[in-house]
């Protein structure tokens, strides 16, 4: 075995003298440098374009059709969701829009949760056009945006003092989070890909309470919790809120369990 080797040495000894004192190293930091290119570009492929996360709705507008959009999937499938509608109270003894307003304005963030089909947007909705009306500009988010807390003050709402923000469907934006990528990303390396938007949520509404203060920033949520599963291989729609798992983003909030056609705080 050793004499085959001599053997082998001696026959390419020239080309194994180059390999050893230049070559093999050259191709080797060749060959890091094309896998390392390419795992940058893939992730920089991957990585979205970073935008704002809300829809702005300025004091004195339509809120419900920019909620509630004609091409929207749950608009198209659900009639409390279409903005043409007129609003119906639902109890003569009880004006619920009042005790939420009254809510809202004592404790700054609102989550109305329930099973499907029972109006929690619309009533959401409804409240939040109240306070567009008397002067609040309304941030909607959206659906698939990077959501991260500011430096300072965004140039979409420097000018509008009184933010509300609108958080629809959060059991839904927090499962689907699992697949967002964040823009910053591209320009470290080490920046986390994903960020669960619990932990992003908080932070960027606690921003805006510093940027802003409290008494300028309202926060109304609305979000489903039936504890059993509708999809096998999808967690319930409570379980994607991941209550336990992030107490200090929930307790922040002054949860209201709406029951059919009537209301509960907690």
């Amino acid at each position: 075995m050793f004499d085959a080797i001599i053997k082998f040495y001696q026959e390419h000894k020239e080309t194994i003298d180059n390999l050893l004192s230049g070559g093999l190293p050259a191709i080797l930091f060749g060959a890091i440098g094309v896998v390392w290119w390419w795992y940058q570009n893939h992730r920089k492929k991957r990585i979205p374009h970073s935008s704002f996360a809300f829809d702005v709705i300025p004091p004195k507008s339509e809120v419900l059709p920019v909620i509630f959009r004609e091409d929207d999937e749950k608009s198209q499938k659900d009639p409390l969701a279409d903005s043409r509608i007129p609003y119906q109270k639902r109890l003569f003894d009880r004006n619920i829009q009042q005790e939420l307003e009254r809510k809202l304005q004592e404790t700054g963030w609102l989550l109305i949760v329930g099973r499907t089909g029972l109006g929690k947007t619309r009533e959401a909705a409804e409240l939040a056009q109240l306070f567009n009306n008397d002067g609040w500009t309304v941030l909607h988010l959206k659906t698939g945006e990077w959501l991260d807390f500011p430096a300072r003050l965004p140039k979409e709402v420097e000018t509008y003092p009184k933010l509300l923000f609108f958080l629809d469907d959060l059991h839904q934006k927090m499962y689907q989070s699992r697949q967002d990528i964040s823009p910053k990303a591209e320009n470290s390396p080490l920046e986390k890909f994903r960020v669960p938007l619990q932990e992003r949520l908080l932070k960027t509404l606690e921003t805006y309470e510093k940027l802003c203060g409290k008494e300028e920033i309202r926060v109304i949520a609305t979000a489903r919790n039936e504890k059993f599963r509708h999809i096998l291989d999808e967690p319930s729609e409570w379980q994607k809120l991941q209550w336990d798992k992030y107490p200090k983003l929930w307790n922040r909030f002054l949860i209201i369990i709406k029951l059919g056609t009537t209301e509960e705080w907690l």
